[in-house]
């Protein structure tokens, strides 16, 4: 895990590829929120609990940042953007299950750990216990995760 200052400093460094991309006419496609996921994290491992909290758009870009190492593309952007209606738990149940199952994640070897939903290869029944947590210790928990 890094620092809250090697967090600062990472954040910085995407701002300034965020400008530069802007300045080139280009979009910066992942948000800041879904990079910081990235960092920090052992190359083999994937942390689910990390991603819990993000919205729909930024869960996808950090799913595929934990799981396949690199930001989804246009076209994979655009399909799951597309079943954006479904609630959010079978959203992202979808979403893992469908990266999970990929030949892409598969030939990477990396575990999952505190995996919330069941059926999903490194289960764990985390979520269930973290969202019946109050407010105040999920707050530490993403302290402590960061």
């Amino acid at each position: 895990m890094i620092s809250r200052a090697e967090t600062e400093v990472y954040s910085k460094l995407f701002h300034i590829a965020k400008d530069n991309m802007e300045s080139a006419g280009r979009e910066m496609a992942p948000a800041e929120e879904s990079f910081l996921i990235t960092v920090g994290i052992a190359p083999d491992t994937a942390d689910l609990l990390r991603l819990h909290d993000l919205d729909k758009r930024a869960y996808v870009q950090a799913a595929y940042a934990a799981l396949l190492r690199r930001f989804p593309e246009d076209r994979a952007r655009t399909v799951w953007e597309s079943k954006e209606r479904m609630s959010d738990e079978k959203y992202r149940r979808f979403l893992l299950t469908t990266l999970v199952r990929s030949g892409e994640y598969t030939g990477k070897g990396i575990q999952l750990y505190n995996n919330y939903y069941p059926g999903i290869p490194g289960v764990s029944y985390l979520r269930k216990i973290y969202s019946k947590m109050p407010t105040k210790v999920k707050k530490l928990i993403k302290k402590i995760l960061r």
